[in-house]
């Protein structure tokens, strides 16, 4: 039976503001904390930073003596005490900021209460009037977590946070409310003699922390969105499974030549939109490295209806050599260019030539592996398989080198690989499935024209099966994922690997990262 857990005090103390602002130009920042009481809190800034921490314990905060456990329903959620806060600022010329929202532990507060305490943060729409309600932040789409299971907070203090909220200032006339809510979780069972947790006491101090930098492209993709930690259901329609989001993945011998994490749009999104170089691109992902891998939202348009990989696919002496995107950079046919050399052109023409190159990393981040084959009729090199039947095929987003000794192909652009886009949603062979590498940026169907489908730079072995034809992946928006003669004119979308330190911002009206 559940009794009342006695004793047990939690607290809330008041909003604490711990503050670094950076001044750009003539820009000055200003950021401000409302308390809910009659102190309002302002700090400035006309230095390179500041600091500021109020410690007196102003404010209503919440206090919890003899909790009992609750259950995590609606009318707990709305009912429960809370916690009201704001954050606001206000700067002469716009310079989007980040900033973190924590909850510190206080000196003298039991850490094991923190494995039973439900954390619940919200954000209240137009508070004050009629139409106020609340939005689940989106740390807390998924589950409510107990205050130890949140991301710990490294700043610069010695202090246990943990990290409520990751925002960024994207206006000039920024402003947003909080209500925090916290109680014992439903789950604790106890009785009146148990010694567990009698006579402890649990108190937090809420902080609000603005970086002293501005915002990369990578800063508001990770404030903007929900990670998710789980593994997908590869070779499913995201449709069906409701996989849709940034995901997060361990990668060893990945892009950029560094080992590390990397965060990956998947399924029907359409949050991953970033503007250019005059050019709309789709957020692929955050490489291992910090850079942000974008491809274009749309195919190559230069009057050709289309690019061959290799037009001579099914010469036996060196056939197998031209399903590698590398080996196709002369401009062999006059009239259907080799694929690599329109790429680069294309690059040269849109992106060097114009002035954008310094903002595009260059190096490993594009690999040309045969690594997965449609059936066991393919195979890499004379004689030799050493490629993966696609029904048993793992990506992984690695790039390890393959039976012939191709690998990584260097340099500032290339194409989507076969495993970028199987995690991004894409299927073989089955149809109807929706992901944003087969939508624009509207939400709409790109065109199944055979000539619409596109190349990956993954080569798809030489079929014995079909006179030692050469073949290379593909995307066709009918049935995603397919082998296609190397010789197909298929459309070909450039792919490109942005800075890590690059700047950027967000346009209000419509939602686009702008990379300028």
């Amino acid at each position: 039976m559940k009794k009342n857990v006695k004793k047990i005090t939690i607290l809330v103390l008041s909003i604490t503001l711990g503050i670094i602002c950076m001044t750009v130009g003539a820009t000055l920042a200003i950021f401000k904390v409302d308390f809910q009481s009659d102190v309002e809190q302002t700090i400035t800034a006309n230095s390179l930073t500041f600091k500021y921490t109020e410690t007196s314990g102003k404010g209503r905060g919440i206090t919890l003596t003899d909790a009992e456990p609750v259950e995590d329903n609606e009318e707990e959620k709305s009912n429960n005490n809370y916690f009201d806060f704001n954050i606001s600022a206000d700067v002469n010329e716009f310079v989007a900021t980040p900033y973190v929202v924590t909850a510190r532990m206080n000196e003298g507060s039991s850490s094991e209460l923190g494995n039973i305490l439900d954390i619940y943060l919200t954000e209240v729409i137009n508070k004050g009037y009629a139409s106020e309600h609340e939005e689940e932040t989106n740390f807390f789409y998924n589950k409510l977590p107990k205050y130890n299971e949140l991301e710990q907070y490294s700043g610069e203090y010695n202090y246990t946070e943990k990290v409520l909220f990751k925002g960024i200032v994207t206006d000039k006339d920024y402003d947003r409310d909080f209500r925090l809510r916290m109680w014992i979780d439903d789950g604790v069972e106890l009785d009146e003699n148990s010694p567990d947790y009698n006579g402890l006491t649990f108190s937090i101090t809420v902080n609000v922390y603005a970086q002293g930098k501005v915002s990369t492209l990578s800063d508001f993709i990770l404030a903007d969105n929900e990670i998710h930690q789980e593994n997908p259901t590869l070779g499913v329609l995201t449709s069906t499974t409701n996989e849709n989001g940034l995901f997060k993945k361990t990668v060893t011998n990945g892009y950029g030549g560094q080992d590390g994490d990397t965060y990956y749009f998947r399924g029907n999104v359409t949050n991953n939109v970033v503007e250019f170089a005059d050019y709309t691109w789709r957020v692929v992902r955050i490489n291992e490295d910090g850079t942000i891998r974008l491809i274009l939202d749309d195919k190559i348009i230069t009057g050709i209806n289309g690019y061959e990989i290799y037009r001579f696919y099914h010469d036996n002496n060196a056939g197998y050599n031209y399903m590698y995107y590398s080996n196709t950079d002369s401009i062999g046919d006059g009239d259907y260019p080799d694929i690599k050399y329109t790429v680069d052109k294309w690059y040269k023409d849109n992106i060097t030539d114009k002035g954008y190159g310094d903002r595009v990393a260059s190096g490993n981040y594009f690999c040309e592996a045969a690594n997965v084959v449609e059936n066991d009729g393919f195979r890499t090199a004379e004689g030799t398989t050493h490629m993966t039947i696609r029904p048993n095929y793992t990506p992984t987003l690695s790039c390890i080198e393959d039976a012939n000794g191709h690998k990584f192909v260097s340099g500032p652009v290339g194409l989507i690989t076969y495993d970028e886009a199987a995690y991004a949603g894409a299927v073989s062979y089955i149809t109807g499935n929706t992901y944003y590498l087969n939508r624009n940026i509207n939400n709409e169907p790109f065109s199944n024209e055979i000539t619409d489908t596109w190349w990956t730079m993954t080569p798809g072995g030489i079929n014995t099966n079909d006179n030692n034809i050469v073949y290379a992946w593909a995307i066709n928006s009918t049935y995603d994922l397919t082998e296609f003669y190397a010789d197909y004119r298929l459309h070909v979308r450039p792919v490109i690997n942005i800075k890590a330190d690059q700047l950027a911002y967000k346009d209000q009206t419509t939602g686009h990262y702008i990379v300028p």
